[in-house]
């Protein structure tokens, strides 16, 4: 690939990164450029546009798998204490079934139903096909399901909790990304790991505060926390037979430990009951998370 002023920017970025002159704008300015030459790396294509869109998401991975789980997860609640019943489905199922579907792992689809996960597919639109609300706006079909119908059905009304990637696919594909771009060289590569930790704490500091479109008129807030590790969380309003409470999934893991990789100060306003912060934060020059101001 002939080198630009562009690439030579960036190249110069990376040799800063390198010489352990860390600043989070390259990272920032790194991300940026290569959501468009990602060379289909989602998990970069996502953190450059978390950089790009800070204030509302309406697109890519974490919406995804955000709107999923909070599909399913308002459903789930408000049967507590009570069975789905099969001849009595709610209107929504058609797409808890298909959210499901879409985060369930390959293993339990095959254990559940004895098909692969293409053959599950074309059944499951012939399903949803069948799925229409009747006058009270519910839908009734199971005595139109076949067996193998059923076992879709009954596999799928199950709340799926999968973050939407981890601090390893993340550094795997930005460092792919650089090296397919020719703004790192594979001997630079153990150099440049690095800088993983970095790499983790910058996503997690673009993600906070940011808000999911749920496609339904409402939003999800990501956070950044502190748990035992450090992660991401969505978390949206859901209702219940008895009060309206608040739902929380995991949208991005690391294997971080807190105490190593945030400002003391940070840390003291986190404890177990309240693990997530509630103001802006920010990756400093040593490589930690701070509160801003």
């Amino acid at each position: 690939m002939k080198a630009n002023l562009s690439d030579t920017a960036l190249r110069l970025r990376v040799e800063r990164l390198l010489r352990d002159d860390f600043r989070p704008e390259d990272l920032t300015a790194l991300f940026l450029a290569l959501r468009f030459r990602s060379f289909g790396r989602e998990t970069v294509i996502e953190i450059g546009d978390f950089v790009a869109h800070a204030d509302e998401r309406n697109k890519g991975a974490v919406t995804q798998v955000a709107r999923d789980f909070f599909t399913v997860a308002r459903l789930s609640l408000l049967y507590i204490g009570r069975t789905l019943d099969p001849n009595d489905l709610p209107a929504s199922i058609p797409s808890v079934l298909e959210a499901t579907f879409r985060q369930l792992d390959d293993s339990i689809l095959v254990s559940d139903t004895g098909l692969t996960r293409e053959t599950a597919k074309k059944k499951l639109a012939l399903i949803v096909r069948k799925m229409k609300p009747n006058a009270a706006g519910r839908i009734a079909v199971w005595a139109e399901l076949d067996e193998t119908e059923r076992s879709i059905v009954l596999c799928l009304t199950r709340l799926v909790v999968k973050p939407a990637f981890d601090d390893n696919r993340l550094f795997r594909e930005f460092s792919g990304a650089l090296l397919k771009n020719d703004l790192l060289a594979e001997s630079e590569m153990a150099q440049f790991s690095r800088f993983k930790p970095a790499v983790s704490l910058f996503a997690m500091s673009v993600m906070h505060q940011c808000r999911i479109d749920l496609g339904d008129g409402t939003t999800a807030l990501l956070q950044a926390c502190s748990d035992d590790t450090l992660n991401v969380v969505a978390t949206a309003e859901a209702e219940s037979p008895r009060k309206k409470l608040n739902a929380a999934a995991t949208m991005f893991t690391t294997a971080l430990r807190g105490a190593e990789y945030c400002d003391p100060e940070l840390l003291k306003e986190t404890s177990p009951s309240r693990p997530c912060w509630h103001h802006p934060i920010e990756l400093t020059t040593g490589k930690k998370l701070a509160k801003i101001g």
